[in-house]
């Protein structure tokens, strides 16, 4: 295996907690070519004099404290930091397993692929839950990208390693809630090859902090009313191949966003855009009778906002 060094990005903010095992289990990476950059985003708990403290322990770690910008802000700052040959992508308060950077450069290397792809575990309070992919091996990005509509695994970040020449020209779109579904394809349309492993290397904390206000949820639910078109164009017009497919799975897409809408008044008006925009395609596409029917039908509802189910803490998440 060569010696090449891996990058590896870790956005910060206010995760003291766990942030003392997320960077031993980086420092005890058994591949040990690697940078460690520890992005505080504006922190104003103890985790900026955590990342310090690290940073005396290892040259490897690099420390840059900056106002809080957000974490597709502070990962964008790491690409430009970044001086290796590959690029890993690590929440700070997960746990990447001693050989997550070793295995996933092995295969990379040993297949002539250019992005790398592990299994995962949610880790919870009492138990852990392992998450494999649809499925293993080698696959052309065109292949790859056909699994995204069928398997929400294929647009994580921090279960792969990246060769640093396919994010050439991506970068994190800045000012959203959810930062993987705009950036993970985007990498794939620049590879040739994918490889897959069905190895858990990464351990994916559970926490009750992702229990969201109706407003964040509303975000969310526009962030993906905004990637799925924008994915659905450049996927489909670099692989025409791939066209009805992907239309099949935004058309219900569409429909699932004028339903949920329903609970955020500021989302309908968007939803009910999208829908408008594309009925054309749906209805003259290659999809089935009963797919363009269920198109209409939701198409003619009425979108009447309605109050948000509250959501409870789950007590088998971490604070």
């Amino acid at each position: 295996m060569s010696q090449e060094k891996i990058s590896v990005i870790v956005p910060i903010f206010n995760v003291e907690a766990y942030l003392p095992q997320c960077l031993d289990a980086l420092l005890g990476q058994t591949y040990r070519h690697a940078e460690f950059l520890l992005i505080d985003d504006g922190s104003t708990d103890c985790s900026a004099p955590i990342c310090d403290d690290y940073a005396c322990r290892d040259e490897r770690v690099r420390v840059l404290h900056q106002k809080n910008g957000g974490a597709a802000h502070a990962r964008n700052v790491g690409m430009n930091l970044a001086s290796g040959a590959y690029i890993a992508f690590v929440d700070s308060d997960d746990v990447p397993h001693p050989d997550y950077l070793e295995k996933l450069l092995q295969q990379m290397e040993d297949n002539g692929a250019d992005i790398s792809v592990c299994a995962y575990q949610k880790l919870f309070v009492s138990r852990r839950e392992v998450q494999k992919n649809l499925r293993t091996g080698v696959l052309s990005a065109e292949e790859y990208l056909g699994d995204f509509i069928r398997d929400w695994n294929c647009g994580l970040l921090w279960n792969k390693l990246f060769r640093r020449d396919v994010l050439r020209g991506v970068r994190f779109e800045e000012g959203h809630v959810i930062d993987d579904e705009f950036f993970t394809y985007k990498a794939v349309l620049n590879a040739k090859k994918v490889v897959l492993c069905d190895e858990t290397l990464y351990d994916y904390r559970q926490r009750n902090s992702g229990v969201m206000s109706q407003g964040k949820r509303a975000r969310i639910l526009m962030d993906r009313m905004e990637y799925y078109p924008e994915r659905f164009e450049l996927v489909t017009k670099r692989y025409p191949a791939l066209y009805t497919a992907y239309l099949s799975n935004f058309a219900d897409a569409l429909i699932t966003f004028a339903r949920e809408s329903q609970e955020y008044p500021q989302a309908c008006g968007m939803a009910r855009q999208l829908q408008r925009t594309y009925c054309g395609r749906v209805l003259w596409g290659n999809l089935g009778i009963k797919e363009k029917y269920a198109y209409l039908r939701a198409l003619f509802e009425t979108c009447t906002p309605r109050k948000a189910d509250a959501q409870e803490e789950n007590a088998d998440f971490f604070a």
